[in-house]
């Protein structure tokens, strides 16, 4: 028996000898497939990357309907459609004979911020003769980002006070070939900062700004103002990324073009400085020319010890300054190193400080006329501030040390506008008929003319609004035909003006002539206006931005522009008066 169980074992062992040599080579390993990537390890961020990849069976037996899988990280874009997102790609291979190679070439447009890596994934899925099972050969590639199509440059300060204002100035240029359209700028504020207002003004929330397109070379600039609050030491970062969003109201950029931080540090002064003028304590006040400006210098001491013989000076710097309205309150004012000074001989607070103690130092001034006199060369003015807090205290170890604080607040001048008016009858660039006086259902035409008058800065977006009354014709003339005028009837009769202006130089009517247009309308007065003087265009408003101090500036004549002509040569009072007379 025992024999012959050795012998049918042996048979046994035989035939499964036979049955691998023979039928093995049909055995297969993912071990024996060999994904293989090739390409460059880093790349600029928005240029095409090319992976070679080439695939090779080592097994005995066939790969059959073989697709490549490439998984793309998140903003990845079509090579020559960048515009078009690339998350995932199946390539179909067909079948690989054993020891047979297939390349394939992978193409795509990465982005990410410098010197992020970006990891690409590739799988090869395959199937067996007479098997419906799927096998799979996994591998990776990474490439990092060199460079980006946008460089972010982020000014702010290194060191600020608790609850000041500053000012962030982030600056995006294009590194790109070609343009970037609809490009997006996020910024991440820290923890602590209040946003007050920004220039050009968010397309979403406080964060998301959003440009038509960006050149090859184009520099945009964001200017953010706010107030941050932390701890002393305390540490603030602020994030700016700019890149591609495929939803206008998403969160986050599907494609990162370009991305920076910046890191400010809150301390805590030894005496604690507080400039306001007219109540603000913004680091740039908007005011306009001749108003009346009250300046108020708050101090604390912060330190746990005496602050002895302190000097408060405020230094007054710039050409838009009236010396002759400075009143300098118990400060003595030197005219000539253009400066105020409070010290324990004139203000007995500051002799001795004690810890925790605050105390108030004010002044006041107008600006100069920018329109007349020195005033009309001006250009861009503004008045700065520079305050200055100075004293001394005993240090820990004994010894007299000084104790400095400083503060500067400018006071940016708005430019001066005058918008003016005129009616003419028997002047002017047009030809005029009817009667004068008016006569009742008669028709007698006008010619009004509109002068715009800008001082010291650039004006954009300016334009002149006005009403005609129901009873006044647009006659549909102007002069010079370059400014444009456009109108828009009502049904009643009548209706709206709009002169758009665009941007306006400054100098405009006080170094050269001023801005001005005319044109022609008709009067055909009414039997209930017997006896008046007619209104023929109502409510003439000028409205722009100063792009100097990024305020809105209107100007509105005070009275209605009528029938009479005061600057007619030959003109006779009464014949503004509508008549009824034959």
């Amino acid at each position: 028996k025992i024999l012959w169980w050795s012998f049918g074992f042996f048979v046994v062992m035989a035939m499964v000898t036979l049955f691998v040599f023979y039928r093995g080579r049909n055995l297969v390993s993912s071990g024996n497939v060999v994904l293989k990537i090739t390409g460059p390890t880093e790349i600029a961020a928005g240029q095409e990357l090319s992976l070679q990849t080439s695939i090779t069976n080592k097994n005995q037996a066939s790969l059959e309907l073989v697709d490549l899988i490439v998984t793309y990280p998140s903003g990845t874009r079509v090579a020559g459609d960048t515009n078009q997102a690339l998350v995932r790609e199946r390539l179909p291979l067909g079948e690989i004979k054993p020891g047979e190679t297939v390349n394939r070439l992978v193409r795509s447009v990465l982005f990410g911020e410098k010197g992020s890596r970006q990891t690409i994934n590739f799988s090869v899925e395959y199937r067996l003769e007479d098997s419906n099972a799927i096998f799979d050969k996994n591998s990776s590639y990474s490439v990092d980002i060199s460079s980006t199509p946008l460089v972010i440059q982020l000014d702010l300060p290194e060191e600020v006070n608790s609850n000041q204002e500053i000012v962030l100035n982030a600056e995006v240029q294009s590194n790109a070939e070609s343009a970037i359209a609809d490009p997006y700028v996020i910024v991440t504020y820290p923890a602590g900062f209040r946003f007050s207002k920004a220039t050009p003004s968010p397309v979403r929330g406080q964060n998301v700004w959003r440009f038509a397109s960006l050149n090859s070379g184009e520099k945009r600039t964001i200017q953010i103002r706010g107030t941050i609050e932390g701890q002393d030491d305390e540490q603030k970062s602020f994030r700016v990324s700019a890149g591609t969003m495929e939803d206008e109201n998403a969160d986050d950029l599907s494609a990162t073009l370009g991305a920076t931080f910046s890191t400010l540090t809150i301390k805590r002064p030894y005496v604690s400085l507080v400039v306001t003028t007219n109540g603000s304590a913004v680091s740039e006040y908007p005011s306009n020319s001749r108003e009346p400006l009250r300046v108020d210098i708050d101090w604390v001491n912060n330190l746990a010890g005496e602050i002895t013989d302190a000097e408060v000076v405020a230094n007054i710097v710039g050409g838009g300054l009236d010396p002759t309205t400075v009143s300098s309150g118990r400060g003595f004012y030197n005219s000539r190193a253009g400066n105020i000074l409070w010290s324990k001989v004139n203000d007995d607070k500051l002799g001795v400080i004690t810890p925790g103690s605050s105390g108030r130092n004010s002044f006041s001034f107008s600006s100069i006329s920018l329109v007349g006199g020195v005033g009309a060369g001006l250009r861009d003015p503004v008045i700065t501030l520079e305050v200055e807090f100075r004293g001394k205290r005993i240090s820990d170890s004994g010894n007299t040390e000084p104790v400095f604080s400083s503060v500067t607040q400018k006071i940016k001048l708005n430019s001066d506008i005058q918008l003016t008016g005129e009616v003419l009858q028997r002047t002017g660039p047009f030809q005029n008929r009817g009667p004068l006086p008016p006569k009742v259902d008669q028709e007698t035409t006008y010619t009004i003319v509109w002068s715009v008058l800008n001082s010291s800065n650039n004006l954009e977006g300016a334009k002149v609004t006005a009403t005609l009354p129901s009873y006044v014709k647009w006659l549909g003339v102007r002069e010079p035909t370059s400014e444009t005028i456009s109108f828009q009837s009502s049904i009643s009769g009548g209706g709206d003006l709009i002169w758009d202006l665009g941007a306006v130089a400054p100098g405009v009517g006080t170094i050269s002539s001023a801005r001005r247009v005319s044109f022609q309308v008709s009067l055909t007065p009414s039997l209930s206006q017997v006896g008046e003087a007619p209104a023929l265009v109502l409510d003439s408003t000028f409205s722009g931005l100063d792009t100097f101090t990024r305020q809105a500036l209107t100007a509105k004549l005070r009275r209605a522009l009528n029938t009479t002509l005061t600057n007619e040569p030959g003109f006779q009072i009464g014949q503004e008066r509508v008549t009824n007379q034959i």
